[in-house]
C-alpha cells in the first residue's frame, strides 16, 4: 500500500519543476501517511535506527573478521602500507590534464569508500570533514576511518555571496577553492554553477553544473556535468543523475554511459537523517579504480550545498505565501484578524 502511495504521489509530480518533484518524493519517502509524527515518535525512531545500526556493524565486523570465502579484513603493516600511500600524499595535483588530487585515485584493482560529513553548526557555514573509510584491494579490505580533508565556509559568504569554501588536508594546506560562477543575487544567474580554483593563482580547474532541466520520466531526476576548465572548453569529466527521491547519484564518464545501462563509475548516497531531524548531512562515495575522487567528493559537497539552498528558497516562498494570504484575510475582514 506504501509504495502504491508513493508510486501515485511521484506520477503527480509530473506537473512540477525537477526541484519540487524532489521536494515532494522526499515527503512521500519520509512520511507515505498524511499525519505527521510527533517529536518523541521520531526520537523513538532514531533510538531504533541507532541500535538496528550498531546490531547490523556488530555483525559487518564479525563477518569481515571470519575466515569465509568473502574479503579479508587486512591489517598489520600490509594494512599500514596501503593506507600511508593514500593519506600521506593528499595535495593538488600540478597535471591540468590530470586528476584533481592524485593520491585519491584507486588504483587498478581498488575500490575507496570515502565519507563526505558536514560539521556541526547552527549557522550553515558550509564546513565538511572527508573520511576515508575503506580501501578494497582485490578482495583485500583496509578500514582506516581516518579523516584525510576538511572544508570551511562562512554564514555570509554562503547565504548572501559566492558560497566560497576552502578545501584544506590534514597539515592545514589548502587544497582548493570551490565557489559560484556567479554571485548568490546576480540578476543573470539562471542555473547553479559552481567552479573548483587553485588556492593560489585562482586558476579554474573544474566547471560543476546542474543541468536546468532534469532526466528520466517527467525530467525528475537531477542531472550534473562536471567540465574540465570551463564548460566553453567542452571537456566533460562525469555525468551524475540522482534517483526519482533524491537520496542517490550516479556518476558516469557521459550520459551516453547511463543510457546504455553501464556501471557506473562512482556511487553516491545521502543520508535522510537532515531531512527527518535535521541533523548535519552525511553521504557516502564509492569510487571505482581509476576514477578522480577528490573531484567527486567536491561535487557531493556542491550538491549539497545547493540542496540546502534549494529548501531554503521554498521554505522563504511559503512563508512569503503564508504572509501574504494573512495579509488579504486581514483586509477582506476589515483589518480584523479571521
Amino acid at each position: 500500500m506504501a509504495r502504491c502511495c508513493l508510486v501515485s504521489i511521484l506520477l503527480l509530480a509530473c506537473f512540477a519543476s525537477t526541484t519540487e518533484g524532489r521536494r515532494i518524493s522526499k515527503k512521500a519517502a519520509v512520511a507515505v501517511d498524511a499525519q505527521e509524527p510527533t517529536v518523541a515518535e521520531l526520537q523513538q525512531q532514531l533510538d531504533d535506527a541507532r541500535r538496528e545500526s550498531a546490531l547490523a556493524q556488530a555483525e559487518l565486523r564479525n563477518r569481515r573478521a571470519s575466515d569465509g570465502d568473502g574479503d579479508i579484513n587486512l591489517k598489520g603493516a600490509d594494512a599500514d602500507r596501503i593506507v600511508n600511500m593514500v593519506l600521506d600524499n593528499i595535495r593538488l595535483g600540478d597535471d591540468p590534464k590530470g586528476p584533481l588530487i592524485p593520491a585519491l585515485v584507486p588504483k587498478p584493482g581498488q575500490v575507496f569508500e570515502v565519507m563526505n560529513r558536514e560539521a556541526l553548526d547552527f549557522i550553515e557555514s558550509n564546513a565538511y570533514h572527508w573520511n576515508m573509510v575503506s580501501i578494497n584491494e582485490n578482495g583485500r579490505v583496509v578500514y582506516p576511518d581516518k579523516w584525510f580533508a576538511e572544508i570551511d565556509g562562512s554564514f555570509f559568504g554562503n547565504t548572501m555571496g559566492w558560497k566560497t569554501t576552502h578545501v584544506m588536508n590534514n597539515r592545514r594546506e589548502r587544497l582548493f577553492t570551490i565557489h559560484m560562477t556567479k554571485h548568490m543575487w546576480n540578476p543573470t544567474r539562471w542555473t547553479w554553477s559552481f567552479r573548483i580554483a587553485h588556492p593560489v593563482t585562482d586558476k579554474v580547474l573544474f566547471t560543476i553544473n546542474k543541468d536546468w532541466f532534469g532526466g528520466g520520466w517527467f525530467m525528475m531526476r537531477d542531472e550534473w556535468r562536471v567540465y574540465r576548465g570551463h564548460k566553453g572548453d567542452n571537456d566533460q569529466v562525469y555525468y551524475c543523475v540522482s534517483s526519482y527521491i533524491g537520496y542517490e547519484h550516479w556518476c558516469y564518464a557521459n550520459k551516453h554511459e547511463w543510457n546504455n545501462g553501464r556501471e557506473p563509475r562512482a556511487t553516491f548516497s545521502q543520508s535522510m537523517a537532515r531531512d527527518l531531524i535535521g541533523l548535519p548531512d552525511k553521504s557516502s562515495l564509492t569510487v571505482r579504480e581509476g576514477e578522480d575522487t577528490g573531484l567527486l567528493l567536491a561535487t557531493t559537497v556542491i550538491m549539497d550545498m545547493v540542496y540546502e539552498q534549494e529548501e531554503a528558497n521554498e521554505r522563504a516562498a511559503d512563508m512569503n505565501e503564508e504572509r501574504r494570504r494573512q495579509q488579504e484575510q486581514k483586509r477582506r475582514h476589515g483589518g480584523s484578524h479571521p
